[in-house]
C-alpha cells in the first residue's frame, strides 16, 4: 500500500518536536486519513494500545486542509477531544498546540487553527467561540465538555451557555477517548448524535478504544494489510512482536 508522499511529509512535519524530527505515518493512519479525506467519518476506531490513536488530531487536521485546498469541506470544522483522564487531556493538548505551532509548515497562516483546553484548573483561553468559521481544536474532560453539550457549562455565564452548546454540538467532530471509561458519556453523545442528523451542519461523534467491545459495521481496525512486512519495515509488527516479560517478586 503506497502512501501519498505530501501525505507523508505533511504527517512528519506536524509530529516533529524538540525530540523527534517527526514521525512516519502507520499504514493504519494513512487509511484513517483516505476515509476522513472522503468525510467517510467511523462512528468507532478500534486499535490497539501504543498504535498512536490520538494521531486522529492530526489526521483530522490534514484532511481538513485537503477538503479546503481540493473540495468543498465535508469535515466538521472543529475537532472536540475528551477523555476522562486529566494526564490524557494534557497530551492531547500538548500534541494540538504543537500541530498549531507547525501549520505554517503546510502553507497555513498560524492564526487559521484555534487551541483551546476544557479541564479543571486551566483557564478557557475562549480562541475555540471567537469565530465559529475558523477550524478549532478542543480538548476537554467528560464533565467540562458534558456539561457544556447539556447548556450547564462549569465556569461559564448564562449568556456564554447556550453559544458553547451549540458550537460544541453543530459542526463539531467529537472524539471520545477510552470510551469503554465513560459509558453514560459515550451512549449521550450517541443520543445528541442522532437528535442532530438532520441538522445542515451535524454533530459527528467517534468513540475510540483498544477493548474491542464495540464493532459494528462503521467501525475502524487493523486490517491484514496493516501487518504485512517484516520488524524492519514495519512499525505495528515490532509493536506486535515486542517481547514482553513478567516478574514475580516476593
Amino acid at each position: 500500500m503506497e502512501m501519498d508522499d505530501d501525505f507523508v511529509s505533511s504527517f512528519k512535519s506536524l509530529t516533529k518536536n524538540r525530540i523527534h524530527e517527526g514521525y512516519l505515518p502507520l499504514r493504519w493512519q494513512w487509511r484513517m486519513f483516505e476515509r476522513l479525506c472522503r468525510g467517510d467519518i467511523p462512528a468507532i476506531c478500534d486499535l490497539p494500545t501504543g498504535l498512536g490513536k490520538t494521531s486522529i488530531i492530526q489526521l483530522w487536521l490534514l484532511a481538513l486542509r485537503y477538503q479546503i485546498t481540493n473540495i468543498k469541506p465535508r469535515l466538521p470544522m472543529r475537532l472536540v477531544y475528551v477523555v476522562d483522564r486529566r494526564t490524557v487531556v494534557d497530551q492531547a493538548t500538548s500534541i494540538a498546540e504543537g500541530a498549531k505551532e507547525r501549520i505554517t509548515t503546510l502553507g497555513l497562516d498560524s492564526n487559521w487553527l484555534s487551541v483551546s483546553t476544557l479541564r479543571g484548573k486551566f483557564a478557557d483561553n475562549r480562541q475555540w467561540a471567537v469565530d465559529p468559521s475558523r477550524p478549532a481544536i478542543i480538548t476537554g474532560t467528560v464533565d467540562m465538555i458534558g456539561s457544556r453539550l447539556l447548556f450547564s457549562g462549569y465556569r461559564s455565564g448564562y449568556k456564554s451557555r447556550p453559544l458553547d452548546a451549540g458550537l460544541l454540538g453543530q459542526d463539531a467532530l467529537l472524539i471520545l477517548d477510552e470510551a469503554h471509561l465513560s459509558e453514560p458519556f459515550a451512549k449521550l453523545t450517541r443520543s445528541i448524535e442522532a437528535l442532530n442528523q438532520d441538522s445542515p451542519l451535524p454533530i459527528k461523534v467517534m468513540h475510540m478504544s483498544a477493548t474491542g467491545r464495540n464493532g459494528g459495521m462503521n467501525a475502524f481496525s487493523l486490517e491484514d494489510s496493516d501487518l504485512e512486512g517484516d520488524r524492519d519495515a514495519n512499525p505495528i509488527v515490532r509493536r506486535f512482536e515486542a517481547e514482553k516479560r513478567l516478574t514475580i517478586s516476593d
